[in-house]
């Protein structure tokens, strides 16, 4: 370990620390400044990690100062000592974080370093070559995700220092006989003489294939967006804002989207939001609407209700989205016990599960941390999806069902494709959906009314969440499994009390587990 870079930093008081070069952190995988911490590294065998996780290393002997004093008084001397410990560890947290910059290697010092991305001025492996879009006299190494590639010279163009921009806004977006986009540089462009050859819509891209619509013609990809109304008839953007008098039903159509976007309810600095599709049945009664406008007044700008072609009569309730502590303290779940009084069912059916969407933005996500990067967001999400495929039986006893048609666990054995290239056997139709740009679906529960169980069920997706999301594994450690994962939440059970109970109250069997 070495003391002399940066030279400018004030000395530890303290530890000691020292960077160690340019390498892949054995906590996140992230290829980064590697430092070395007294604090941390205890031993000779201690791997270096990148400045996030020494970071987070250092705040978790912080708390765990902080619990050496619970249970004794303040002037008992275990007491005084975790304070005294916690001073220490506080002092070198607030040193380490307060010279971040300094601790790090510069931006000028990743350029010029040779696995330094020379679009977006951070370290990687696997780089390409790249070509300076505004200057081919101008080349360096780049991450694949930082270029974009001419379809048809194959090189890689890229935006010089621009924090990963990339070069794509200069290429042209040309769709390929088959409806594939590529993309061509502007030599290749017109040596092949495109603008002769295709016409260009009014989002930029050039196709061979045009249709009218509005007195206008349109690529085949804009034309996919573009449908008759389900109410009035008339054409409409499918994702746009299109109303008419009919599309202010209560119960909306499949594909509707909000016209003002998602509403956030409640404050996550780890951007942790949670929303949940409900569907339930009307069983033998004839008050369809009558309910669906009740329950359309009670959840105000908190959700909406539509139609599901699986439902034979009834319909959806979607939620926007929310954090736990929202749901758990202002959601008005009493809607769920009228609609039972009202005769509706969601658990006692063929047709109804119960769908939990947590947004994307969060894994990866630590506290004090800023946007993560695509490695670590991959990484927490494959520790996700691994805790749920790899104990599906007890999961499945949580969900109140096993459905392969709905919900499947095909994936198994293939994860981490899966999260890399977003293929899914039975595509949307996962126990783990990650088909959406925006979230990841967790398909696996039934329907229910029953309020305790519907918590229990946002509870435990936001909990398999929070207890993945610093989570190390390893073969002689595997957290994954699920005594690991239940010692944790029961550690945390003030937070998770409705899963905890029915953890502790599930039957032998899942014949009937009081979901309505």
């Amino acid at each position: 370990m070495t003391n002399s870079y940066p030279p400018d930093l004030p000395p530890e008081i303290h530890f000691s620390w020292g960077v160690t070069g340019v390498g892949r952190c054995s906590r996140c995988g992230d290829f980064r400044t590697m430092i070395l911490h007294s604090a941390v590294h205890t031993t000779s065998a201690s791997e270096p990690l990148c400045f996030d996780c020494l970071h987070s290393s250092l705040i978790s002997l912080c708390h765990s100062a902080r619990d050496e004093q619970y249970g004794h008084d303040v002037d008992t001397p275990e007491f005084k000592n975790g304070q005294a410990l916690y001073d220490v560890y506080a002092e070198v947290l607030n040193e380490f974080a307060d010279n971040r910059m300094k601790i790090q290697h510069t931006r000028e010092e990743v350029l010029a370093h040779p696995q330094g991305c020379q679009a977006c001025a951070c370290f990687g492996q696997n780089l390409v070559e790249g070509v300076a879009y505004s200057d081919r006299s101008v080349t360096g190494m780049v991450h694949p995700n930082c270029a974009t590639r001419c379809n048809t010279c194959d090189i890689n163009f890229y935006r010089p220092y621009s924090r990963g921009a990339g070069g794509f806004f200069n290429l042209y977006r040309v769709i390929g006989q088959y409806g594939s986009l590529t993309h061509v540089c502007e030599d290749c462009f017109h040596e092949l003489c495109i603008d002769d050859s295709h016409s260009q819509c009014d989002c930029g891209n050039y196709d061979t294939q045009m249709y009218h619509a509005w007195d206008n013609e349109y690529c085949r990809f804009c034309a996919d967006n573009i449908g008759d109304c389900d109410w009035c008839g008339e054409l409409r953007w499918t994702d746009g804002d299109h109303e008419c008098e009919d599309s202010r039903r209560v119960i909306k159509s499949y594909d509707f989207v909000p016209s003002g976007g998602f509403v956030f309810h409640g404050d996550s600095p780890l951007k942790h939001y949670l929303g949940f599709e409900l569907e339930v049945e009307q069983m033998g009664a004839d008050n369809l609407h009558d309910n669906a406008h009740y329950i359309n007044d009670l959840l105000g700008n908190r959700g909406y209700l539509k139609y599901d072609g699986s439902l034979d009569d009834g319909f959806e309730i979607v939620t926007m989205p929310h954090t736990l502590e929202e749901y758990m303290t202002k959601f008005p779940f009493r809607g769920l016990d009228e609609l039972r009084e009202s005769g509706f069912r969601s658990w006692d059916t063929d047709t109804c599960g119960f769908h939990v969407h947590v947004s994307r933005a969060t894994f990866g996500m630590r506290n004090d941390d800023q946007e993560p990067t695509s490695g670590r967001k991959e990484a927490h999400m494959l520790r996700f999806t691994k805790l749920i495929y790899d104990n599906r039986r007890q999961v499945r006893r949580i969900a109140g069902r096993s459905s392969d048609r709905w919900a499947s666990f095909d994936d198994t054995g293939r994860l981490l494709n899966k999260i890399q290239t977003g293929y899914q056997t039975n595509g949307r139709y996962s126990a783990v959906n990650i088909s959406s740009k925006r979230t990841l679906e967790i398909r696996v529960f039934k329907g229910s009314l029953n309020v305790s169980r519907v918590k229990a069920y946002l509870q435990f997706v936001h909990s398999a969440v929070e207890y993945t999301r610093e989570l190390h594994v390893s073969p002689k450690e595997n957290n994954l499994m699920w005594r690991k994962y239940t010692g944790w939440l029961h550690k945390n059970e003030q937070q998770y009390p409705e899963l905890v109970s029915l953890l502790g109250n599930l039957p032998e069997r899942r014949s009937d587990e009081g979901g309505n």
